[in-house]
């Protein structure tokens, strides 16, 4: 009378499905039928059923035990699974032969649906949980993703090791506003408040880019102290003037002007600002030290917010990712922007990638899947806002040489970057042959679609499953 259930897979865009089906519609024939010895068991339908004396006789009737469990029973492939009472088993080699064991985690129902013919149970299996994942000691070791910088200077990198004179990417960051008056364009309270406003966003967004590992403290020079420049905004040299200038010299010029009757001690970063005016606008991030043309001359790092931007918390974000981390611009000094808005440094209002945050320091080791790009593999990353209390890899690394490689990573819809709809995979590749502000992080593309490709260089990137917590993706060639 035992019949064993069958088993059925199903495979979803975004979710693997282990559907158990089984026949009851004829269970109940047994019931109140004739049985020869009380205390008898037997098992029809994966239902008990015990002998007993009853007002017509002995008769079977269910049991109150379960079904004795699989453990321990035959199965015939190494590695399957399947589901009975919610508890799930593998096929493993034991001693004994192929025998059904406990799988390591219980399955959780999530759907039910009963008739008077079938009982289904759908169970979701996350994604991170797929056995074709390729192990980690396939992959390559962290330091051959930490490609080397191929055109360094003193300012600004995309490449490894980073910068001696780099502050630490952890921590509270102390950074020191002073104003600046012209002549005809004056700092006041209302500039002053506008100003609070701004670096209270720009924490917040560090703090989120970081997972928390980085702060902006912003404390703005005591009114006394606030620089009188002399001359007009013009004749300082604020009005039309093209593209890249450089503001370092008067920036020094402010600096010397204010240690006149002031110290400056214990910042990492001094903000130089005017007043908010519509006729001019301005940023700019400098190093410190003198070993650049652009260097602040101090031991702390350096930038300037003119005009319009002096209200805008994503240019000042934008200059401080150059002084504080040293980053380099990513949009192009004669026009475009080769990564679009998938970084702060390439558009304005746009989150950090992947590799900006493995540059700071903020991406955790475990957190970078290093592979060969010419062996297929397969690799799950979570989403890479996802909360700290999610410790899976966050961005997939494959090293095209020394100086260059391919980013994958999952971008989901956040506070900081509302223009995504849905989760998409966005791949790009970093070049730190190319140098700053002639685009050396490049779009490759992206998907937002089970089945989506992204091809390069003869590798091909293709997503096999795809939610808002994560996505599972295949190498190939």
């Amino acid at each position: 009378m035992n019949r064993r259930r069958g088993l059925a897979f199903v495979v979803s865009s975004s979710l693997l499905f282990l559907v158990l089906s089984s026949s009851s519609g004829s269970a109940s024939q047994i019931t109140s039928t004739n049985c020869a010895k009380a205390g008898t068991f037997r098992t029809s339908k994966n239902v008990r059923y015990q002998c007993k004396k009853t007002a017509q006789g002995l008769r079977w009737v269910k049991a109150s035990k379960p079904v004795t469990p699989i453990t321990s029973t035959n199965c015939a492939k190494a590695g399957t699974f399947r589901t009975s009472k919610n508890v799930r088993y593998q096929c493993k080699k034991t001693a004994q032969g192929l025998r059904w064991v406990k799988a390591s985690k219980p399955v959780t129902p999530i759907n039910r649906t009963t008739t008077t013919a079938t009982t289904t149970t759908s169970t979701t299996i996350p994604l991170y949980s797929d056995p074709e994942i390729t192990d980690v000691k396939y992959l390559l070791n962290l330091q051959e993703c930490q490609i080397r910088d191929a055109t360094p200077s003193s300012d600004v990198s995309s490449g490894f090791p980073r910068l001696n004179s780099l502050r630490s990417g952890f921590g509270q960051l102390e950074v020191l506003v002073i104003p600046v008056n012209f002549t005809d364009l004056t700092f006041g309270a209302t500039d002053a408040k506008a100003m609070e406003a701004a670096y209270t966003k720009v924490n917040s967004f560090y703090s989120a880019m970081s997972y928390g590992k980085a702060a902006v403290k912003m404390t703005l020079a005591q009114r006394s102290s606030w620089v009188e420049v002399g001359g007009t905004v013009e004749q300082n040299g604020h009005i039309n003037t093209p593209p890249q200038t450089d503001g370092s010299i008067f920036y020094r010029k402010v600096i010397e002007i204010y240690l006149r009757n002031n110290i400056i001690s214990g910042y990492d970063v001094v903000d130089v600002v005017s007043a908010y005016s519509t006729r001019f606008s301005g940023g700019q991030g400098m190093p410190p030290g003198s070993n650049s043309i652009y260097g602040t001359g101090k031991s702390f790092a350096g930038t300037q917010v003119f005009g319009q931007a002096t209200q805008r918390w994503d240019v000042i974000a934008h200059e401080l990712g150059h002084a504080w981390l040293a980053f380099e611009d990513l949009y192009l000094f004669k026009g475009g922007a080769p990564l679009g808005q998938w970084d702060m440094m390439s558009s304005s209002g746009a989150e950090f990638s992947g590799w900006s945050r493995f540059l700071a320091g903020w991406i955790e080791p475990n957190w970078v899947r290093c592979a060969n790009p010419r062996t297929p593999t397969r690799h799950y990353l979570s989403a890479l806002n996802a909360d700290t209390s999610d410790d899976k890899p966050r961005i997939l690394v494959l090293p095209l040489n020394s100086q260059s490689a391919l980013i994958a990573e999952l971008r989901t819809p956040t506070v900081w970057q509302t223009n995504i709809k849905s989760p998409t995979l966005v791949v790009y590749r970093v070049d730190t042959g190319i140098a700053h502000g002639n685009g050396p992080i490049t779009l490759i593309g992206t998907t937002d679609q089970t089945g989506g490709t992204i091809s390069t260089d003869g590798i091909k990137i293709t997503v096999k499953g795809l939610n808002s917590s994560g996505v599972i993706v295949d190498v190939g060639n």
